[in-house]
């Protein structure tokens, strides 16, 4: 089939990656970095850097606490030197990768440009951690790395006179709802959107779901858009997300949604992929490819990695792998993303009843889709 697939992180302890657009490998792409877990997941563990085929793995962190969702969100900054954050914390440490050197950094990182070199972080005040009269209202703020602190652009309250749909946001019945979320740098880090999600309480259910834009000063702050799932840039004027239709269910009904991209500059949003499989989903650096995750598919109890073609909507099956040990729910997710010169795409799997990173490799692939039913 032209393309193959290896587990690259070492031995057997649990593993994963860091984010669907958040590549693991250095910029020059010579090395990798993943979240190694001591044995459960969530739990302990340290961060790794090794060779970009997964051989010379070393430890560059303390032992320290990583989520089951991203580990401890580790990405670089550039060639010598990475970035990540501390379970539960309003922190994050950068950690030179040659001499193990490490600096305390405030905010708790979300998205590194390493073009610019800032940070980007929010923060939605648990009511467990900022009670009373000390909690705040969720908010956005630019990571001055060189400098160690953080500057907060906008809170959640002084975003809802410039919303369209602030008469929901408002309404008494919502009112302490709704926070920001997944804040993200375009490629070329000139600037950066977040997310304002209000949901009904205990349901997936979103009643507003917004993209908002500023420069990569934290200036110029506007409402984009409604959105999707999972939104990221699909090139820096756009976004894409999965729009889901009235009927849409992850097992019973999974392609009552469309991949839709979302200009920036006001222009109508547009489908990239109709009908489309999928939970996580990137394009690659050409534009050309699309791949996703999906969960309980074809089987429940399974999760497979697929790969559009862009231009003709169809699709293949890369691979399929079984859920983890015990996890009734299947909640692990594979969160593809592409390598940099998009001839990689690496993922989490389970193969083996535990989740590791592994690497799809498509040097030699042919797109040959396969017919769908």
């Amino acid at each position: 089939e032209g393309y193959t697939v290896k587990q690259i992180s070492a031995g057997t302890a649990p593993s994963m990656h860091a984010y669907m657009d958040i590549c693991p490998e250095s910029p020059d792409a010579t090395r990798i970095a993943y979240f190694e877990f001591e044995d459960k997941v969530p739990g302990w563990g340290r961060v790794v850097v090794a060779k970009r085929d997964g051989s010379e793995p070393r430890y560059v962190s303390e032992r320290v606490r990583g989520g089951d969702h991203d580990g401890t969100r580790q990405q670089w900054l550039d060639n010598d030197h990475l970035l990540y954050g501390i379970e539960d914390e309003e922190w994050s440490i950068i950690v030179n990768v040659k001499d193990h050197s490490t600096r305390k950094v405030e905010g708790s990182i979300g998205m590194v440009s390493e073009t610019n070199g800032k940070g980007l972080t929010h923060n939605n005040y648990p009511p467990s951690k900022y009670k009373g009269a000390a909690r705040k209202p969720s908010e956005v703020m630019l990571m001055d790395l060189a400098k160690g602190n953080v500057q907060v652009l906008l809170n959640k309250e002084e975003m809802v006179a410039m919303h369209p749909r602030r008469q929901i946001i408002e309404h008494p019945k919502w009112k302490g709802m709704g926070v920001f979320k997944h804040p993200k740098w375009s490629p070329d880090g000139s600037k950066f959107f977040w997310v304002y999600m209000l949901e009904v309480k205990g349901t997936n259910k979103k009643l507003v779901k917004s993209a908002l834009l500023a420069d990569r000063d934290g200036n110029d702050i506007r409402y984009v858009s409604e959105i999707g799932q999972h939104a990221m840039w699909s090139t820096n004027d756009a976004l894409l997300s999965y729009i889901r239709r009235d009927g849409f269910h992850l097992v019973k009904n999974p392609t009552e949604q469309d991949v839709m991209i979302h200009p920036i500059n006001g222009e109508p949003e547009y489908p990239l992929i109709k009908n489309a499989l999928g939970i996580h989903g990137s394009l690659n650096p050409d534009g050309d490819l699309f791949v996703t995750d999906i969960f309980d598919w074809p089987e429940k109890g399974a999760h497979a990695v697929l790969l559009y073609d862009v231009a003709s909507g169809d699709y293949r099956e890369l691979v399929r792998m079984r859920a983890e040990k015990d996890d009734q729910k299947n909640t692990m997710h594979p969160h593809p993303v592409w390598s940099r010169d998009g001839k990689r795409i690496y993922f989490n799997g389970s193969d083996t009843g535990q989740r590791r990173l592994y690497c799809i490799d498509l040097e030699r692939f042919s797109f040959r889709p396969i017919e769908r039913g």
